[in-house]
């Protein structure tokens, strides 16, 4: 069984374009994919905050939409769900797969952003997680901050990635979201920046993108489940609630309940996509 869903808050809902994606197929080997397009800024360059300017401003259509960030999550989803490379290393189908998405990222943001600049003309991009599922051998990737969990069938974690992401805060004196100098800061020395040993990846077309791509192996036993989630259901993965709600999801091949829970406790969107063995 196989399902996904994105959850978001009442306030997310009103005001923000959807930026996450999920999809699957089950071509050849079953394959998975979720992403979470990188909020932006506003036309003219205004950061996204929780403040009452960003709620004028997105009230006022300052925010794309169509949002790129959307635009390059689905770009994730769709070729990496998509594409076949009959590779008979699984982990290198994987990283083939990441990569061609980058690609078309890239090609993307040729198109739409020419002269891009780190702030309101910035790259769009997207972080990631894929899975291949072959029997019971998973292979899967994941980049920055979406990540991929194995649950027992008992709702217990067996096994889940680490994020890759860092604060601004603690790596930059002062720092400020609202100041755009800071923003290009961030972007541009700790984005796709391998030099810098606390940057972090986003695919946005970039080939440095690539190097923070981690890929890893899983023999799939009797019962458990695979979670591929974005980066805002992080933190209430190892809640008793979400494992009770998985479990009897589980059960009952019905995780409306789950997806429920997501809802309330999301702080803004969440993807999941869940498949049981």
């Amino acid at each position: 069984m196989i399902t996904g869903f994105i959850v978001e808050n009442l306030l997310h809902r009103i005001l923000k374009p959807v930026e996450d994606s999920y999809r699957f197929s089950q071509k050849r080997a079953i394959s998975l994919a979720v992403a979470d397009g990188v909020t932006r800024d506003f036309i003219g360059g205004k950061p996204a905050t929780r403040s009452f300017g960003s709620l004028l401003r997105f009230l006022l259509g300052y925010y794309l939409n169509p949002s790129p960030a959307k635009e390059a999550s689905d770009i994730f989803t769709l070729t990496f769900t998509q594409t076949n490379f009959s590779s008979r290393d699984s982990i290198e189908e994987v990283k083939m797969r990441f990569e061609l998405a980058n690609s078309n990222i890239r090609d993307y943001n040729k198109t739409n952003f020419p002269n891009p600049n780190y702030l309101d003309r910035d790259l769009a991009g997207c972080t990631a997680a894929g899975a291949l599922i072959s029997n019971r051998d998973v292979f899967y990737g994941f980049i920055c901050d979406c990540g991929v969990a194995f649950f027992d069938e008992k709702g217990n974690l067996v096994e889940k990635t680490k994020p890759e992401m860092f604060s601004g805060k603690s790596l930059i004196p002062g720092f400020n979201w609202s100041n755009p100098k800071h923003r290009t800061l961030w972007r541009s020395n700790y984005r796709n920046n391998p030099s810098n040993p606390n940057s972090f990846g986003v695919l946005t077309g970039e080939p440095e993108a690539l190097t923070y791509l981690r890929t890893n192996y899983h023999e799939l036993k009797d019962k458990e489940l695979i979670i591929l989630y974005t980066d805002s259901l992080e933190n209430i993965l190892q809640e008793g609630k979400f494992r009770d709600n998985l479990r009897e999801g589980a059960s009952r091949k019905d995780f409306s309940q789950l997806r429920r829970f997501c809802r309330k406790r999301v702080s803004s969107e969440g993807t999941a996509i869940i498949y049981a063995s």
